[in-house]
């Protein structure tokens, strides 16, 4: 699967979203918590100075986490346009609930990226058009703890195709030594699926011996997409529990019929026409195959205190339900 960017409505290279107004949000070493609630960030990745320690004369990561001894909490935001990484945790606690993403990665780049020395939640996001993965899990960087990332009851939307190396980014990814639980995501025209990187691969193998994983719900609109629900080169396994979980599904099969989003895509349609934001409506309608096939006999890591202030407000558990907007009200609640 090769990069799709010309056949953006709009160019890349000219979309505001990707220009790196501003850097961001960096906390170094030696910061404190990290705690961001309810907020929209926007328009991020600005050129580092030269003299910058840690990213000089590069595109800065919307929000960087590097202290291992700190607590990084990001809920119920709003995070659209960055030039890199929307978010990047290379060492400490995490909880990241109930976001939205969009447009991440201008030809590289996670919605969130997680290293080592980082153990946390990834719960309940929406991403859409993102240019790499949307979430990942890759244990470089030689901190400690080992990079664990719980990443369930997620919905994405249109990942991967401005990834410029050939065979990288999608949708969900273990590698590097990653390990954690993927369940219960929901990928909808993504151009890859879940990818579990095993031994022998481009990079080295994620840590297969303490990842789990199962309930993924793939949806693809043409073959270019359903033939790598189970991406080539990677050593993801079809599980029982999948929905459309294997490579020669049919294309179309098993909408996830979302209250207000076209599938299959019509040619031609244009997006730019609306912000996919404010336009559509990505909760599940009362007929939606996705509803009762969550997986939810695992838990949260659940590792950040809960404070209405210098916490998480609320760790929600995995949802009966798979993607990020569940019928009991739980959930994204944009």
């Amino acid at each position: 699967m090769k990069s799709n960017a010309a056949n953006d409505p709009q160019s890349p290279q000219t979309d505001p979203a990707f220009k790196g107004y501003w850097g961001g949000i960096q906390g170094f070493v030696g910061s404190g918590d990290i705690i961001i609630k309810w907020t929209r960030l926007e328009y991020v990745g600005g050129i580092g100075p030269a003299n910058d320690p840690y990213r000089p004369n590069v595109a800065r990561y919307g929000i960087y986490m590097q202290n291992p001894n700190a607590s990084f909490v990001l809920e119920d935001s709003w995070l659209y346009g960055s030039k890199d990484d929307m978010v990047r945790v290379t060492g400490g606690k995490f909880e990241i609930m109930r976001n939205t993403f969009e447009k991440v990665g201008l030809i590289a780049g996670e919605c969130v990226n997680v290293k080592s020395g980082s153990t946390g939640d990834i719960a309940y996001n929406l991403a859409v058009g993102g240019t790499g993965n949307a979430f990942k899990s890759a244990n470089a960087g030689g901190l400690s703890p080992q990079a664990n990332a719980n990443i369930y009851n997620n919905t994405v939307i249109n990942a991967g195709y401005r990834q410029q190396k050939v065979g990288e980014g999608g949708s969900l990814d273990f590698e590097n030594g990653g390990k954690g639980n993927c369940y219960n995501n929901l990928l909808v025209n993504c151009a890859f699926g879940l990818a579990i990187m095993g031994d022998g691969g481009s990079v080295p193998a994620a840590d297969m011996a303490n990842l789990k994983y199962g309930n993924t719900y793939n949806y693809g609109d043409n073959t270019d997409i359903t033939s790598q629900f189970l991406p080539a080169g990677y050593v993801t396994a079809q599980q029982s529990s999948d929905i459309n979980g294997g490579n020669h599904t049919m294309p179309g099969a098993n909408n996830p019929a979302f209250v207000n989003f076209p599938l299959p895509v019509p040619a031609g349609y244009n997006f730019m026409e609306a912000s996919y934001v404010g336009n559509y409506n990505f909760h599940l309608q009362s007929t939606s195959p996705a509803i009762g096939k969550g997986y939810t006999n695992f838990k949260a890591f659940a590792v950040v205190k809960v404070d209405p202030v210098y916490g998480a407000s609320e760790i929600t558990q995995p949802g009966k339900d798979i993607g990020a907007f569940q019928q009991d009200g739980t959930g994204n609640q944009h």
